[in-house]
């Protein structure tokens, strides 16, 4: 009898479960060979969205279920904030050499602030910023250990779009606080997935 898994029974890994495995085992240069090998058939937004984040879900879930130690999980969420740090540099240094299809625009006159409701959003706000920045909008990331009032103070009047980003879902209650206080009554609600 041949042992369960021998003959290709199981399913393969996804391609955020192969970066969080890469990530797990403490090989960062095969993790980003991995998205390096995306990116030309994929657009950046896609990578973000279907590995990056929900690579960052993944390390959350095994931490919340004590699978994954707080050391390992707090590596996995500072590699993934290199990751997206690495992606931008990249882009300016192709940008530089005269342009890519990945290169950054040149910036518009928009003023982008995001508000990260916790240390796991924070990345989330990181790559919506990188990506921001790839269109040409001015864009940065507040500390998401401000208090809401810091924030408030540090984006109204400052940006021409303030965005508060929530990952995971849990922390909404949180969010809706912050853009009530921000917005009051003007706030429109959209909820991206």
């Amino acid at each position: 009898m041949v042992p369960a898994g021998v003959l290709g029974d199981e399913e393969p890994l996804s391609q955020h479960e192969q970066y969080y495995q890469r990530l797990l085992a403490d090989d960062t240069e095969e993790a980003t060979e991995l998205i390096e090998k995306m990116l030309p058939e994929r657009n950046t937004v896609d990578v973000c969205d279907t590995v990056l984040l929900p690579a960052l879900l993944l390390a959350r879930a095994e931490w919340q279920k004590g699978e994954l130690s707080e050391v390992k999980y707090l590596s996995v969420r500072e590699d993934l904030k290199d990751q997206i740090e690495g992606l931008e540099e990249e882009d300016k240094l192709k940008g530089a050499e005269g342009g890519s299809r990945r290169g950054l625009l040149p910036t518009i006159q928009r003023k982008v602030v995001c508000l990260p409701i916790n240390e796991e959003s924070e990345i989330g706000a990181m790559a919506l910023c990188y990506l921001c920045r790839r269109t040409g909008y001015s864009a940065r990331t507040l500390n998401p250990k401000l208090l809401v009032g810091e924030m408030i103070e540090q984006s109204v009047g400052v940006a021409d779009v303030a965005v508060v980003v929530t990952l995971p879902s849990h922390a909404l209650r949180r969010a809706r606080a912050l853009c009530r206080q921000c917005f009051g009554d003007r706030t429109a609600w959209r909820r991206l997935h």
